[in-house]
């Protein structure tokens, strides 16, 4: 043994200070992890209710109606089909855990970012096929799809913050505008089954604005509620970092 290697070895370890431990513990007794069957339950629970919630909206502005115009079954099967994957994979990309730590930030930023361009894209895509899908209706503007949006991605947006909230000591903030963009996916699925217009004009305002909104919302949640929870004076992080 050198003599770098004695010393090092007859530096003493400082005593963790009392109050350290003490916040320490006091934030596990707070937040008991629960056990991995009850967090499917309570996962299984939150999903099944925006389901209802989503499906409630849907039918209380009229469910699957004759578009009155060319947008065949085909293009209604593709456009929703294709955005529900996309959807699910924002979801398991964003929303999916290994660990306590929420995802990379660069992979929510992809989130964040590349959702709302992916769902806008599929969607012009397919209609640009269609004769007439994406023509202009000046009677239908994209209130109703923005009010359809707006309701039925509130749910989720809930159920997110609700599953994670106090758990995120990174980017609390950029987590939760990844759930919002998610929950807007989730409810342009419902909205794009029901609406029979695919003029772009119409597809930002009613389609792709909640989105955005779901992803300022979501961050400012996000900031106040995902951010981990220290106990303590004035909740700092225990060590002062």
């Amino acid at each position: 043994m050198n003599v770098n290697e004695q010393a090092e070895r007859d530096v003493p370890t400082p005593p963790l200070r009392p109050e350290l431990l003490d916040d320490m513990l006091e934030l596990f007794d707070a937040s008991p992890s629960p056990t991995r069957r009850a967090s499917r339950w309570r996962s299984a629970l939150l999903a099944g209710g925006c389901v209802i919630l989503s499906m409630l909206v849907f039918f209380a502005y009229g469910g699957l109606r004759d578009s009155g115009g060319p947008r065949p079954v085909v293009l209604i099967a593709a456009t929703t089909a294709g955005s529900a994957l996309i959807t699910g994979l924002a979801l398991w990309l964003g929303a999916g855990q290994r660990s306590m730590l929420a995802r990379p930030a660069r992979l929510l930023l992809a989130v964040l970012v590349g959702t709302p361009i992916a769902l806008f894209a599929w969607k012009v895509g397919w209609s640009a096929g269609f004769e007439g899908a994406m023509a202009e209706w000046p009677e239908r503007i994209g209130i109703p799809c923005l009010q359809i949006s707006m309701l039925s991605g509130a749910g989720p947006l809930f159920a997110l913050v609700w599953m994670r909230r106090h758990e995120e000591p990174n980017h609390p903030g950029l987590l939760g505008a990844a759930f919002g963009v998610i929950a807007g996916a989730s409810a342009w699925v419902v909205t794009d089954l029901w609406c029979p217009v695919g003029h772009i004009p119409h597809l930002l305002l009613g389609h792709v604005l909640p989105l955005a909104l779901f992803a300022l919302a979501g961050g400012a949640i996000g900031a106040a509620w995902l951010r981990l929870r220290w106990s303590g004076e004035g909740g700092e992080r225990p060590g002062g970092g």
